[in-house]
C-alpha cells in the first residue's frame, strides 16, 4: 500500500473511508485495517514495530482475510488531511457487520469522545490527584475514541507517553477492536507500549471474579 499524500478535499474522509469498506471486501476486515494502520504510520512517522502488536497476527476472524498476505495492492489517492491515530478506528466502525451494529457496536467520534472526556474532569468526575496518578478503563473499547480522548487529555497535563499508556484499561469482546486500539494507542504514542488491553466481557467477567 503506497504511502499516500495528505489531501484537503472535505470529501477525502468519505473517499478514504469507502475505499477502506472496498478492499474489506476482497481481502477481509483484517487485511484492510493491516493496510490502514501501516499507511498511518508511515504518514505519521511512525515505526509500529509489527511482531509487538496483536492487530498484525492472526486474530481468526473468518472473515479477516489473510494478515500475512503482502502482495502489493493500489494504495488510496489520499488520507484525510488532519489524519490521525483515531482514523483506524472509524475504519473498524465503517467495517462493522450488520450482527455487530444490531449488539450495540458503534463508534464515538472523536470530537464527542474529546468533549465527554473535558466534561467529566471540570465537573470533577471523582478524579483526585495528580493526572500521573489516574486510572481510566473504557469496558467496551470499541476503536478507542475515548482512550484516546483521554491520552491526549493526560499529556496536556504533563503525563509522558509511556506514563499515559500505562494508565489506559480497555476490554472489549471483539479481538480486533481490541487490536486496533492497541495499535491507535501505538501510532498515538510513537510506537507500541504495554498496554492494558484484553479480550473480554468486562460485566460478566466481573461478575464472575466477584463471585470467587
Amino acid at each position: 500500500m503506497a504511502a499516500p499524500q495528505p489531501v484537503t478535499d472535505r470529501g477525502a474522509d468519505a473517499a478514504f473511508l469507502a475505499l477502506v469498506a472496498d478492499r474489506a471486501t476482497t481481502a477481509g476486515r483484517h487485511r484492510a485495517l493491516i493496510e490502514v494502520a501501516r499507511t498511518l504510520g508511515r504518514h505519521l512517522g511512525v515505526d509500529l514495530a509489527e511482531d509487538r502488536l496483536r492487530l498484525f497476527a492472526p486474530l481468526g476472524h473468518p472473515d479477516a482475510g489473510d494478515p500475512t498476505d503482502d502482495r502489493a495492492v493500489p494504495g488510496p489517492p489520499g488520507l484525510p488531511v488532519d489524519a490521525g491515530p483515531g482514523l483506524l478506528g472509524r475504519c473498524l466502525e465503517v467495517l462493522l457487520s450488520d450482527d455487530q451494529r444490531t449488539a450495540g457496536a458503534h463508534h464515538t467520534p472523536a470530537w464527542l469522545a474529546a468533549r465527554v472526556v473535558t466534561l467529566a474532569l471540570e465537573s470533577g468526575g471523582g478524579v483526585r490527584g495528580p493526572a500521573a496518578g489516574w486510572t481510566v478503563c473504557d469496558p467496551a473499547v470499541g476503536g478507542g475514541a475515548f482512550l484516546l480522548a483521554v491520552a491526549d487529555e493526560l499529556h496536556r497535563r504533563g503525563v509522558s507517553e509511556d506514563q499515559v499508556v500505562s494508565q489506559l484499561w480497555g476490554f472489549d469482546t471483539d479481538p480486533l477492536a481490541i487490536a486496533v486500539t492497541e495499535t491507535a494507542l501505538a501510532l498515538w504514542a510513537g510506537g507500541p507500549r504495554p498496554a492494558n488491553l484484553h479480550v473480554a466481557d468486562f460485566l460478566l467477567d466481573a461478575q464472575v471474579e466477584r463471585s470467587r
